[in-house]
């Protein structure tokens, strides 16, 4: 049963990077939820924010207080890895091309 979710989990996650690419920022904030909140229970921080990045970088206002409140919970580490890596990740992500450029697993 555990394989399945687990398959299940990495489709939905495709599917809503697949959205995110074709500018739905909704798909970027329930991806930054997704991850800040431990997808398949393991917290991404960094990868939280940058999916809260490119959701308001799309036009969800919410995305900037998620920002702001995460940065709160982030160590200094963190922070700067997340500012290093945001113009990046949503340059790439309007590219399609992600997927290859950010290893984060």
């Amino acid at each position: 049963r555990s394989a399945s979710v687990n398959v299940d989990v990495q489709e939905g996650v495709r599917c809503l990077e697949s959205a995110a690419s074709l500018r739905s920022a909704s798909a970027a904030m329930h991806l930054g939820e997704f991850y800040e909140d431990g997808l398949q229970g393991q917290k991404d921080l960094v990868l939280s924010f940058l999916w809260y990045w490119a959701a308001a970088h799309l036009g969800d206002g919410a995305a900037r207080s998620k920002l702001k409140a995460l940065s709160s919970l982030m160590s200094p580490t963190q922070r700067r890895v997340a500012a290093s890596k945001a113009d990046d990740f949503y340059r790439d992500l309007m590219l399609n091309k992600y997927r290859n450029s950010h290893k984060f697993q």
